[in-house]
């Protein structure tokens, strides 16, 4: 389990809780209706679920202002 702030790992916790997801793959699939869009991962020897759920975490977590994510 990753963790981030204490706000945002807050505001994860609720968002799961409220749509029931307790594993990696509901966590996943929650994370994406809820982002919309298209999704593709892509890394060099494979993508596990814990990447594409760090990354989708990264992305609803800097949406609600939970995070600044700075990639310079």
């Amino acid at each position: 389990m990753i963790k981030y702030s204490p706000d945002a790992d807050e505001f994860l916790k609720n968002f799961y809780e409220g749509k029931s997801a307790t594993t990696d793959l509901e966590k996943i699939a929650a994370l994406q209706a809820e982002l919309g869009g298209d999704f593709a991962f892509h890394a060099k020897g494979g993508v596990s679920d814990e990447m594409k759920l760090t990354c989708l975490e990264y992305d609803i977590l800097e949406r609600a202002g939970k995070i600044t994510l700075n990639l310079s």
